[in-house]
């Protein structure tokens, strides 16, 4: 089962935005759609990029190295579908985000 951490407060992250916070070593970005939030590590899996500079369209985010372009809700890349986001779990409870992040055995 995956264990939530607290990662922002709701409220710092607007409608169509995206943030970037920490979960012990991991940075991880979170966008609000339609009232729902996504998140994901926030390195692109092909160049290494951050997404901290990107502006969500929709439910993709673009890298800005190489302007791949990602589903934040599934990690989908619409360019190559070897490369995916590694998405993560997320709720809002009280006036707070958290988010799971399980991949212990993941370098980093």
């Amino acid at each position: 089962m995956a264990e939530f951490t607290k990662l922002m407060r709701a409220a710092a992250l607007g409608e169509g935005q995206l943030s970037v916070g920490r979960v012990g070593i991991r940075q991880v970005a979170v966008v609000r759609r339609n009232g729902e939030v996504f998140a994901f590590r926030n390195v692109c899996p092909h160049a290494g990029q951050s997404f901290a500079t990107s502006r969500p369209v929709g439910y993709r985010v673009t890298c800005p190295r190489h302007h791949w372009t990602f589903d934040v809700r599934t990690g989908a890349c619409a360019e190559h579908d070897l490369y995916q986001l590694r998405v993560y779990p997320t709720r809002e409870e009280g006036d707070w985000i958290f988010v799971a992040t399980t991949e212990d055995d993941e370098i980093w």
